[in-house]
């Protein structure tokens, strides 16, 4: 499991998941670049020797006149995130994983599944935030983004170090420090002190002030969080909400309609629980945290939490009381659970969990396992495109510009998402065949086209474009299946 914080705290923040789950299950967690304690060890932008800086105190980093070379490009925003998680979990995880983040955290998690599912096994939400960032992002509004000259780099313009000097002395006083918590902790006799303290040592940070400032001028993310549910639902990425009932900022109302958008997503809502449920109700979170991924891992078999218990109870919401003992004392917390379940009879079943870890490992480290991919643009102009490769992660890395060798075709509409992966090819030659067949099939289909004669219009406009897709496919399987059913006859002649 990789657990991804809030914006303002870290890795501390997990401290109760990290002891109790790592007893069981091989757990991380990690300080988003800009907070906690992956500031930087060095000056983004020195002061000039010849005199001190008007703004600023004469401690504070980030807020010289000239950036040093290495942060001349470096802004704190969430696709840099996005892309730091992915290298810890190629790097340092070197397997797919569990998700699970918390209100900004969320978002991350998401949009990292969205961005790499082959990488995820599953994703938890704590009360995730369902947008991010003011200013518009450069690849998807480019029009829109050239408005605004700075995005969050540093050196940081005249104006912004005298904008931050002013909000930072606010929001770092430990007196602003203690009032947020009070209002996102639902129960005021949680002891907050170490998560305070904390806290309180990153606003000391000298880098700190400047960070903060990069990070609220950063540019919104390549991917919103619609986008991301979107993709990760295309691709039946397994997504497990729990929100915190009283949490003032990220009210449920986001989480039910994150779950109205994925029925088949399993919903949890805790009271009383605020912003930060998995510290505040450790207890709950980690049991319902143990109980999805035991469910996913066994496909099925092992019962969720709340949801299973009772195998006749088919109401759509249902409210239980769920007691657990903390320092001896016996505690309890309503949780309900919305839509968990439905009859047989009313669907077809749930598409399948993903393979084991043992088996995403072995494809995760596998370099010779020949694959047929579809990925899709994700900015304008919409399309997708298919190919084959032996080394997926390399080869979306060369789509979308990080590497050199990507496809001419694929140059416009980065960056680019997976879509859809098929395995099971025994060389290049069965996969570059099936490749070659998907597009020839795709070029016959049909577009499905509106009574206007215009092609057809959905508010995801990717929608179609994967349609298009998915009929092609399903053609060439019936071609597959059919010559393997022809060659079985002619075995058995």
């Amino acid at each position: 499991m990789l657990f991804l914080p809030g914006f303002g705290v870290g890795s501390f923040h997990y401290e109760k998941q990290l002891k109790d789950l790592g007893r069981g299950y091989r757990v991380w967690s990690l300080d988003f670049l800009g907070q906690g304690k992956s500031l930087p060890f060095e000056d983004p932008a020195p002061r000039s020797q010849n005199g001190k800086s008007e703004e600023g105190s004469d401690s504070s980093w980030g807020f010289g006149e000239e950036s040093e070379v290495w942060a001349s490009q470096l802004a704190y925003s969430i696709d840099l995130w996005q892309d730091q998680v992915r290298h810890f979990v190629e790097e340092v995880i070197k397997e797919p994983v569990y998700v699970v983040g918390n209100s900004l955290g969320g978002y991350v998690a998401l949009y990292f599944a969205a961005c790499y599912p082959h990488l995820v096994k599953g994703v938890m939400l704590l009360n995730a935030t369902p947008f991010w960032g003011f200013l518009p992002n450069p690849v998807k509004s480019p029009r829109l983004a050239r408005i605004f000259p700075w995005a969050g780099t540093f050196p940081l313009p005249s104006g912004v170090r005298k904008l931050t000097e002013i909000v930072w002395e606010k929001i770092s006083d430990p007196k602003s420090i203690a009032e947020v918590l009070r209002q996102v902790y639902a129960d005021h006799t949680i002891n907050v002190d170490k998560v305070f303290s904390h806290i309180l040592e990153t606003t000391q940070h000298p880098a700190a002030a400047a960070s903060f400032a990069s990070i609220m001028f950063a540019p919104q993310g390549e991917l919103s969080f619609g986008d991301s549910l979107s993709i990760c639902k295309i691709n039946n990425v397994p997504i497990c909400l729990v929100y915190g009932k009283e949490d003032p900022w990220v009210k449920p109302i986001w989480g039910r309609q994150v779950k109205r958008q994925i029925p088949e997503a399993h919903y949890y809502e805790i009271s009383p629980a605020g912003h930060c449920p998995h510290d505040e109700v450790p207890e709950v979170v980690n049991h319902l945290l143990r109980g999805w991924i035991r469910n996913q891992e066994s496909r099925g078999s092992a019962l969720l939490p709340l949801v299973d218990d009772d195998p006749w109870n088919l109401e759509r919401n249902v409210d239980r009381d769920l007691e657990f003992f903390r320092g001896g004392e016996k505690k309890a917390v309503r949780v309900r659970t919305i839509d968990a379940k439905q009859p047989s009879s009313s669907g077809p079943p749930p598409p399948p969990p993903p393979a084991s870890c043992s088996e995403q490992r072995s494809e995760l480290s596998s370099s010779k396992k020949w694959c047929v991919y579809l990925i899709l643009s994700t900015s304008s102009p919409l399309k997708t495109y298919v190919g084959a490769t032996n080394d997926f992660p390399r080869r979306l890395r060369q789509h979308n510009g990080e590497l050199s060798g990507g496809a001419k075709a694929s140059r416009a509409g980065r960056p680019w998402v997976c879509a859809c992966i098929i395995q099971g090819f025994n060389d290049q030659s069965e996969a570059c065949e099936f490749e070659s067949r998907w597009k020839i099939f795709s070029r016959k289909a049909p577009r499905r086209r509106s009574p206007n004669n215009m092609l057809e219009q959905t508010e995801d406009g990717s929608i179609p474009l994967l349609r298009h897709r998915n009929a092609a496919l399903d053609k060439l399987i019936l071609e597959a299946a059919a010559a393997a059913a022809m060659a079985s006859t002619i075995e058995e002649d």
